[in-house]
């Protein structure tokens, strides 16, 4: 082939591309070519030397176009942007930028973005920019639309997020009060047990003094033995109240076993004919012992709550007249007692709410405790309370508590006190309730004990420094200090005597007072305390 036909084939596709790349470049509507020719910095001065078809459509302008028409399109707000990167496209031969523009056919503002490129020869050549216009319009608004979805994401975030904190706020707010709360119904609880744990301290104290000098007549003993078991529900009752309060562990190590059927004749021997309820001669309360040995582990004292409770519940429920009966049997190593009465019995659909706290079928004379109460007793003594009555046949519950094994027996049974020979005993007795003071006094004077009793700190620092004592008991608060402070004379005198301290308050708050760790006592005992107790502390300190 000559070079004549190869360069005639060549301009023939050379045309070819020509005008398909024209088509291409006038048919295109979504974006326009343009070419300007600049010789100087001023935009007044630069020259549109082609412009697509497009650039019209997507200008909104008439035909010529001039690109003085393109800056008068410009948004007011974005002509300062778009001068500024026309000025350094001279310099850094290349421009891209966005704006708005205002489309005339359409009414409407645009988005357009404008990328240009410089293309010359030399330095010397004149400005000569190929450039290209996109509509981003619809790009835009969804990037506007993006961005205040985001802002309104933030400011709901924010809105939640400041109510989160303030519900925060105010959580911490309730959880303070709460704990002040209960740091109120602590001290309360506390004061109220230390007061009430003085006068049975001396109820008891007193009592147990006054045992020791009678020998007739039968009856007083018979009444003053019951003031005594009084006393010992009653410390019971403290104790769960504090425990309850302070949220403390449950104590078992000085429980002893208690026989269940002596405790159940005790029970129904106590209240046949003394509690008002069942003097009158219509109600019989009759028992029937099956079983002469089952010893349980639990507070005696609880457990006759518990049998309080069901009988007097079965004496408002047969009202005024009936029979009420109960017994005790062994089963599958349980001792279960049994109360049953010809009462009305307890509806269907009242059972499964029969054990729950303030649920009452007596209107405005019940509580609804009694039951809740007892229910928490035995279960927490591993027990069970069950309702086996049937409708219109009377009530019928059963108390089922595990039997104490024989190694728990003895273990238990080894704290039981004898007769204790504490005769000619120094023993320095310091307490400012003079109640409690008189009954301890007595008592211990009738062990054959010689008992120094004062009331305050400073009177007790002179019996020291006169005599020092061979044994102390000290109540801790006192008007003019507290125990530590005769503990810390009696270890400056060197001497060595154990020391008791007595607190009506609850042990934990005696235990957590400043200083308690530099006077700590040989014992530290919790008013109302009986006078076997003591006994049995003085013996294992003196031993």
């Amino acid at each position: 082939m000559d070079i004549n036909k190869k360069h005639h084939i060549l301009k023939k596709q050379l045309k070819e591309q020509s005008v398909h790349l024209k088509s291409l470049l006038e048919n295109a509507s979504t974006y326009a070519i343009f070419q300007l020719y600049d010789e100087s910095d001023d935009f007044n001065e630069t020259e549109l030397i082609y412009a697509s078809p497009a650039v019209c459509d997507i200008l909104g302008l008439d035909a010529p176009v001039t690109y003085e028409d393109w800056w008068k399109i410009i948004h007011p707000d974005d002509l300062k942007g778009f001068a500024k990167a026309d000025k350094d496209a001279g310099k850094t031969g290349f421009l891209r930028t966005a704006c708005r523009i205002f489309h005339a056919r359409k009414n409407a503002w645009r988005w357009i973005q404008v990328e240009s490129s410089l293309v010359r020869e030399t330095s010397q050549d004149p400005f000569i920019f190929n450039g290209i216009i996109y509509d981003i319009t619809e790009r835009k608004e969804a990037e506007l639309a993006a961005s205040e979805q985001r802002e309104n994401l933030q400011k709901s975030l924010d809105y939640h997020s400041e109510r989160l904190v303030q519900a925060n706020l105010r959580l911490r707010k309730e959880v303070a009060q709460k704990k002040e709360a209960q740091a109120a119904l602590q001290e309360l609880a506390s004061g109220v047990a230390h007061n009430f744990n003085n006068i049975l301290m001396a109820v008891a104290s007193n009592t147990q003094a006054a045992l020791g000098y009678l020998v007739e007549p039968q009856k007083a003993v018979k009444h003053l033995q019951n003031v005594l078991a009084g006393v010992d529900n009653g410390r019971d009752i403290v104790k769960r109240l504090l425990d309850n309060v302070l949220n403390n562990p449950k104590d078992e190590s000085g429980i002893l076993p208690i026989d269940l059927a002596s405790l159940l004749k005790k029970t129904v021997k106590l209240i046949n004919g003394t509690w008002p309820i069942l003097t009158n001669p219509q109600i019989s309360l009759d028992i029937k012992v099956l079983e002469s040995d089952c010893p349980v582990m639990i507070p005696e004292g609880q457990l006759m709550e518990v049998l309080f409770n069901f009988f007097k519940n079965s004496a408002e429920a047969i009202n005024g007249e009936g029979r009420i009966k109960t017994g005790l049997l062994k089963k599958n190593q349980k001792a279960v007692i049994w109360i049953q009465d010809n009462g009305p019995g307890v509806r269907p659909e009242n059972i499964k709410k029969l054990f729950n706290p303030f649920f009452t079928t007596k209107g405005a004379l019940g509580q609804g405790l009694g039951l809740a109460i007892s229910k928490k007793i035995i279960t927490d003594f591993k027990g069970k309370v069950n309702y086996l009555g049937k409708p219109d046949s009377g009530a019928f519950f059963t108390i089922e508590l595990p039997l104490a094994k024989t190694a728990e027996i003895s273990a238990r049974s080894e704290k039981k006190n004898g007769s204790i020979g504490l005769t000619g005993l120094d023993i320095l007795l310091i307490e400012d309730e003079a109640l409690v003071a008189m009954g301890m006094e007595s008592f211990l004077n009738r062990q054959g004990c010689r008992v120094r009793q004062v009331s305050s700190v400073a009177k007790a620092m002179a019996e020291i420094r006169k005599k020092p004592p061979q044994f102390v008991v000290c109540d801790f608060g006192l008007p003019d200090g507290n125990a530590c402070d005769v503990k810390h004379e009696l270890t400056k005198i060197q001497c060595t005597a154990p020391v008791v301290f007595l607190t009506g308050w609850c042990k934990e708050q005696i235990i957590a007072k400043p200083g308690f760790a530099a006077c700590l006592p040989d014992a530290l005992l919790q008013k109302p305390i009986s006078n076997n107790e003591l006994l049995e502390v003085i013996k294992q300190n003196l031993n």
